[in-house]
């Protein structure tokens, strides 16, 4: 569910949300490099970081209250970006626990590019992914 407070859930299930969020100011300039990258309106209408900052407050304050409101019986576990590319493995394996499944650990941690938590001025997708081979798993415990 990538907007709980757009996208509602049925209410008669019980489910087990995991909501990752990022430091504000850098989940700010990642999307406004995303927005300028999109070029959907000119660089001069792209909101500024305080203002998005706000907005991103309060977009996660209110997907915070949905699931309060209209989920009291599923647990809620927050998962900071920051926390995962730190500790990748040891995330994985809470984020695991939390949920309850035998989920593939090592699978978990490959995703993770090993970068910084800033935001890039270029997008780093394509250069961290080659970096992939050389990780090892049991790194970030």
């Amino acid at each position: 569910v990538l907007n709980p407070h757009e996208n509602r859930l049925p209410t008669d299930k019980r489910y087990k949300f995991i909501w990752m969020d990022r430091d504000s100011r850098e989940h700010a300039k990642s999307n406004r490099k995303f927005m300028r990258y999109l070029k959907r309106m000119p660089d001069n209408e792209i909101p500024s970081i305080k203002e998005l900052i706000k907005r991103h407050g309060e977009f996660v304050s209110k997907g915070l209250k949905y699931l309060r409101e209209e989920h009291p019986e599923s647990p809620v576990r927050r998962v900071r970006f920051e926390a995962i590319l730190k500790r990748p493995k040891a995330q994985a394996m809470l984020m695991a626990d939390f949920i309850g499944l035998q989920l593939d650990i090592r699978k978990m941690i490959d995703v993770v590019l090993p970068r910084s938590a800033r935001c890039h001025q270029g997008f780093l997708e394509l250069p961290a992914a080659t970096k992939r081979k050389e990780r090892h798993y049991d790194r970030h415990t």
